[in-house]
C-alpha cells in the first residue's frame, strides 16, 4: 500500500479519532460560581413571577388532552 504525499491514511486518521474519543467524553463540572449565579437568578425570576397577579378567570394558553 502506498502512502499518500500528505503522510495520513484512513487508518492514521482512525486512530488518531479513536484515541482522542476517551478525552472528548469526560466532562468537566461547571464552576460553583457559575452554578450559584444561576441558581441565584432563578430565584429572583422566581420571585418576580410571584408579584404577578394573574385572575382566576384566566384560562391557559393550551389544553392538555391525552
Amino acid at each position: 500500500m502506498s502512502r499518500p504525499k500528505g503522510g495520513v491514511t484512513r487508518r492514521d486518521l482512525g486512530l488518531t479519532l479513536a484515541a482522542a474519543m476517551p478525552l472528548a467524553a469526560q466532562q468537566t463540572a461547571p464552576p460553583a460560581d457559575l452554578i450559584a449565579d444561576a441558581r441565584e437568578q432563578w430565584k429572583k425570576n422566581a420571585e418576580q413571577l410571584r408579584k404577578v397577579k394573574v385572575p382566576i378567570a384566566t384560562e391557559p394558553s393550551f389544553i392538555f388532552r391525552p
